[in-house]
This record gives C-alpha cells, structure tokens and sequence, in this order.
C-alpha cells in the first residue's frame, strides 16, 4: 500500500517514486481520473521491476504521512495479493476480510475499503497494480470497479511506452559506457543523471544526483593560466548558462592522482519549444597527447639546447679543471705548492658545478622514466619549508632579498622527504637568484581544501615574459632575461621540480601576478592516513 510498496530490501534496488501531487506525467494523471470515476479518496498506479518490489508511477490524494513510512515487503501488502494471484481485490472492508495481511500497513494507516486491477504488459505478463481505496467502508458498484479495470487495461500503454524508453536508455548508457570520450550530463536543475566510467576515470567520482557545481568543487580544474576554475565557470555549468564550448581546455587535480589535461565540448540541451531541459559534456583526455607534443617540441630544441649546456654549462668548467691542471704539471714545485690550497678550491668548485648538472641529468631521466623510487613516509611540510628558507639564508642575504615565510597551514603529507626538500630547495633558490637586490621572497602554505595543500613561493624578480611561460618547465629552458642578466644556471631546476610533484600526483603551475616577479604554486595531495 502506498509508499511503502515502493520500498525495497536491498540497496541495489533503485527506487523510483514520481511526483505526489500534481504530477504532470501520464500515470500522475490517469491516477486522478480513476479515484474521480471510483469515487475514491485516494488512487494509486504501482509498476514492478521484477515481481517482488514495486515503484510508485502516479499517485492522487496521498497523505503526506504515507511519505514517512519505512520499507514493507511486498508480499504483505494487498497489492502483493493482487501480483499472487494474478486476478482483480476488491474488498469493502480490509478490517473484516481474512486475505488481509495482518501485517498490511494498510491496516495501520486507517484504510477500510480496496479495489485493486492488475496491469499487464503488451505479453499479457503482470508487471503492476491500479488501485483505489478509501477510509471508509464500502459497496463498490460495478461502474466504479469497471472505471478502475479500464484504468489498468490502459496502464498497458504506459507500460509498453516504459519498456521502450528503457530499452533505448539501456542501448544508449550501453554506447556512451563504452565510449573513450568522457560523458555527463544534468538535467534543468543541474542535477547529473548521467556520468560514464570514463569521465569518472579522468575527474574522480560523479554520482547521479549530485549537483554539477559540487562535482567542480571537488575536481579542481585549472585553466590554461594555472588558475582555478571557479565551479560556476566548469565546462558544464557555463553549458547550463546557454555557452556552447569547443576544445575549451583544462587540467583535472584530483587528489592522490596525477593531474590530467582535458579538452571539453559541453552545450545545453533544448527542447523542441526551446525550453532547457539539462547540459552535455564531451571531455577527451589529452594528458599523453600533450606530453608528446612537449616531447617533439623539446626533442627538437634538444640538439641546440644540449650543445649549448655542453658549451657553456659543461665545457666551461672542464675547461678551468684542465687549465688548472696544465698549470700544476708546467709549475715549479714550490710555487705549485704555494698556489695548492687557490687550486684545489677552483677544481673543487668546478668538479662540484660538473657534479650538480650530471645529478639533475639523471635526477630527471629517472623521474621522468618512472624509474626513480620515491618513499612514501609523513613529511611535516612547514619544517621542510624553514629548514629549507634556513638554507638559502646565506644566498639570501649576499643578494639583499629578504625572505618571508607564512606557514600557517600546519599539514603532513605522505612524500618522500629528500624529494620534496629538493623541490622546496630549488623552488626558494630560484626565486632568489632572479630577484634584484631589495627584493622579497615569500613561501607560503595554505589548505585550499581538506583534501590537498598548497606551497606557494612569491617573488618580486625579473618575472617570466608571456611567450616563454609554456616553457617555464621544459628541460634546459633558459628565460631570456635570465640570459641577458647573467644569471647562473642550466635549465634544468625547474624541469626536476615539475618532475617531482608529478611524481607526488600533485601540480606545479606559474600564476599571473599584479605586479613584478612570478609566482609558483605546487599543489600536493593530503593523504588521508597522515593528514594534518
């Protein structure tokens, strides 16, 4: 009887209940008629999925108390008898006849008389119950019991129509499962109905139900700027707004996992009398397609960049080893010892430059090829940053750049700690290298979400010119203001950086700021064991 013949025993069985009053579907309305041509207080229209549970299609005149009723099996209800025996229950009073379930929540919600007609499919199999019932008891006449019997004669259509809808649903879901294009849509209250395994894959889970600016919240989509997409302005909510996108591309951080750049078709979805009835999203997985094209691009500018850390960054100081030590052999013993300890600190220095760019070489060839083993030990990232603005102190201060940290975000992360100190180290030691004298640098740790922390590193430097920003992380870039002021380096930094919050699942981006200098945000995800 009522809402409780929709409940089910399990929860994998879906339940689906329409509107109670004033529904605008068929069955809603077919129900109206038949409790206004039995005289009924209330009609009901309950279709079955499989024989044991039923679903409420339409319904007239239900009390709202009927709504807080908890789940009955359907066997103990009148309708179950009807579904049994496979024939028309008419009773004009329920208190007094002896088919009645004892347990039949009809009892218990005050209903006396019953007049329940079975529907039947296009193949004459019984798949539901028309019903009218009323609180008092009563003679139903034959023309009220014909009116209920037409009603579930013509439910028939309704259930041929159903068989239909679903099928094509089913062939429909079926395609776009299989589809290596991501797919999801909403309906015209940005409700998704609709998510594939595909597009839950690339942006984490979408449950149907869920409302599509709470799903951007989640995923953290970040335009082609390194910004954040605010969840109004994701693919699917600017598609309900009436936008209509192509290729609008995007990076999808989802904690735990590597970030993945995407391209998203997305339009709304009309009616025949141009009302909105929801939105569709098309997104495609570019991640590796990108890679290749950075990889091409890089193999291309390889050769040139390769022979020029060879000519510079290499051959220079292989060149003052061998001249040092051409001086030593042509010498005078005694002199040689005089000038030893000058020597041996240039060859020192020298040998140490040669070592640091053969360790980034291979620090990134193993990151890169996924063949670096990284731990997976609690980092506390605030001690990590100080230690790490602790050591850059003596860079710092012989360049006259005051260094700031604001470390309010207190949080542990599950890392490997040589890698993330590499990372914290090179970030600070960059920015301080390419800020003038009188400058600031600023490392910062925030909580953007429960999920993920983020270390941003500030500085009021030379900047980075619009063209070369794409570049930033490519192996052996140089900026062409940092060429031009002379500052040291190879290229090689902030390629090992990128290497290794990708090796963390997280993201390394450059942001626009309002002013001089650049700024760099890494986001990193929180694991829930460590969490701080």
């Amino acid at each position: 009887m009522g809402p409780t013949e929709s409940a089910t025993a399990g929860a994998s069985h879906i339940v689906q209940v329409c509107p109670w009053r004033g529904s605008e579907r068929p069955a809603g309305k077919l129900a109206a008629m038949v409790a206004r041509a039995a005289g009924a207080s209330i009609a009901l229209i309950h279709l079955s999925d499989d024989g044991a549970f039923l679903y409420l299609a339409g319904a007239y005149g239900v009390p709202d108390e009927w709504m807080r009723l908890g789940p009955t099996p359907v066997n103990a209800t009148l309708a179950g008898l009807v579904l049994a025996q496979g024939q028309p229950i008419v009773i004009g009073d329920i208190t007094t006849d002896s088919r009645v379930p004892p347990e039949a929540p009809a009892l218990r919600l005050g209903v006396r008389a019953y007049a329940g007609f079975p529907i039947r499919d296009p193949g004459d199999r019984i798949v539901g119950v028309c019903t009218a019932v009323d609180f008092q008891p009563r003679q139903w006449s034959p023309e009220q019991l014909a009116a209920v019997d037409e009603a579930a004669q013509a439910c028939t259509e309704l259930v041929g129509a159903q068989q239909r809808t679903d099928t094509h649903r089913r062939f429909l879901e079926a395609i776009l499962q299989h589809l290596h294009v991501g797919v999801a849509a909403c309906d015209e209250n940005g409700l998704l109905v609709f998510a594939n395994d595909a597009i839950q894959e690339l942006a984490g889970a979408m449950p149907p139900g869920d409302h599509i600016r709470d799903c951007a919240e989640r995923h953290h989509l970040i335009d082609r700027q390194g910004r954040l997409i605010p969840p109004e302005a994701s693919p699917l909510c600017r598609a309900m707004n009436g936008e209509h996108l192509r290729d609008a591309e995007f990076t999808v951080s989802v904690p735990g996992e590597a970030a993945r750049t995407a391209l998203a078709d997305a339009q709304q979805i009309t009616g025949a009398d141009g009302r909105r009835l929801g939105a569709v999203v098309a997104v495609r997985d570019i991640t590796d397609q990108r890679r290749a094209a950075e990889l091409a691009v890089a193999l291309a500018r390889s050769k040139e960049d390769y022979l020029a850390l060879i000519g510079h960054e290499v051959r220079t100081p292989l060149t003052s080893i061998a001249a040092y030590i051409e001086m030593l052999r042509e010498s005078d013993p005694a002199t040689a010892a005089d000038d030893l300890p000058g020597t041996l600190e240039v060859l020192g220095r020298n040998s140490a430059a040669l070592r640091q760019i053969i360790d980034q070489l291979l620090d990134l060839a193993a990151l890169d090829g996924g063949h670096a083993d990284l731990a997976r030990e609690p980092i506390r990232l605030a001690d990590v940053v100080r230690a790490a603005a602790e050591a850059a102190h003596p860079l710092a201060s012989a360049a006259g750049v005051a260094v700031t940290l604001d470390l309010g975000a207190e949080t542990t992360i599950t890392g490997d700690p040589v890698r993330i100190r590499q990372l914290t180290d090179q970030l600070l030691g960059n920015a301080i290298k390419h800020t003038p004298g009188g400058g600031h640098v600023t490392a910062a740790l925030t909580r953007p979400d429960p999920d993920a922390v983020e270390l941003t590193v500030t500085d009021t430097g030379l900047g980075i010119p619009d063209d070369e920003r794409d570049r930033l992380f490519v192996p052996f870039h140089r900026t062409e203001l940092s060429r031009r002021h002379g500052i040291p380096g190879n290229g090689l930094g902030l390629a090992v950086c990128r290497a290794v919050v990708e090796g963390h699942h997280g993201t390394i981006r450059l942001i626009p700021t309002d002013g001089p200098g650049s700024r760099i945000v890494v986001r990193l995800p929180v694991s829930a064991a460590t969490g701080g």
